[in-house]
């Protein structure tokens, strides 16, 4: 068994990674079994969702309007 570890759990546009963007981010470090940090957060993308994409996922532009963009985020997940 690892004694650390991430788990990590996304939600995005699509399946496209060229095209796509992230719009939900769940990170949980893992140590000895116990959870000891974690970050979850929605993304606000450059773009309006698909309606698709808001029905698969539950998130609408509303929930995302006050999102922070990726390039924010991606420094909280790098520290």
């Amino acid at each position: 068994m690892l004694d650390c570890f991430v788990a990590c759990d996304l939600e995005t546009t699509g399946t496209d990674p060229q095209r796509d963007e992230i719009i939900e981010v769940c990170l949980l470090k893992v140590r000895g079994g116990e959870v000891t940090d974690r970050l979850a957060t929605l993304v606000r993308p450059s773009a309006p969702l698909r309606p698709a994409i808001e029905r698969l996922t539950g998130i609408s532009d509303v929930l995302l309007a006050g999102a922070p963009r990726w390039a924010e985020v991606r420094q909280r997940v790098r520290a």
